[in-house]
């Protein structure tokens, strides 16, 4: 079997900006309940929960991993190159050593 990894600090860091977006979106929300609700809603917002930043960063990571890391601009950000599509070829191993 022949390994095929990217050793990349990219995917760390765009997971910390994920993060970091959750978080701020999160915030956001709470503002926008608090402050922008009129107050017949402001029951209905009481018992309603919003979002926690755990689930809004499970959706940016969800969106990132199946669209967005594809779309130019994020590739040319991120640096990782997009495989997807029909290869044909012949694969052949080096002569490092690795049986």
């Amino acid at each position: 079997m022949i390994p095929y990894t990217i050793n990349m600090d990219s995917r760390r860091t765009i997971l910390f900006y994920l993060a970091a977006a959750a978080v701020a979106t999160t915030g956001l929300f709470q503002i926008v309940a608090t402050s922008l609700l009129p107050a017949r809603l402001d029951q209905l917002a009481s018992v309603l929960s919003l979002p926690s930043a755990f689930a809004v960063y499970g959706a940016y990571y969800w969106l990132f991993d199946k669209h967005i890391w594809a779309w130019p601009l994020a590739r040319f950000l991120h640096g990782i190159p997009d495989l997807n599509g029909k290869w044909n070829g012949t694969v052949t191993r080096g002569e490092s050593g690795q049986e």
